[in-house]
């Protein structure tokens, strides 16, 4: 059975050295990342994570419940 990361991601700046820290480490543990990404987080955390081979979609910040329920219909849309 394949794992699966379904994740939401809305920081209009973080630490791009943690987090991709964190990426590769997510990358050892799941087989597929669906990420949810606002608009508003920095081009430089986009492209980064659009990088790590995870499935990203660019959402307009609309509150976390909104967020969730996109990355599972875009998870559910487009699992391999």
């Amino acid at each position: 059975m394949k794992k699966i990361l379904l994740s939401t991601v809305h920081h209009p700046d973080v630490s791009l050295k943690n987090l991709e820290y964190v990426c590769d480490q997510l990358q050892t543990v799941f087989d597929e990342v669906y990420l949810t990404i606002s608009n508003v987080t920095s081009s430089k955390i986009k492209s980064s994570l659009s990088e790590k081979s995870f499935h990203c979609l660019i959402i307009s910040p609309n509150g976390a419940a909104d967020a969730r329920r996109k990355v599972l219909k875009f998870a559910l849309k487009n699992a391999r």
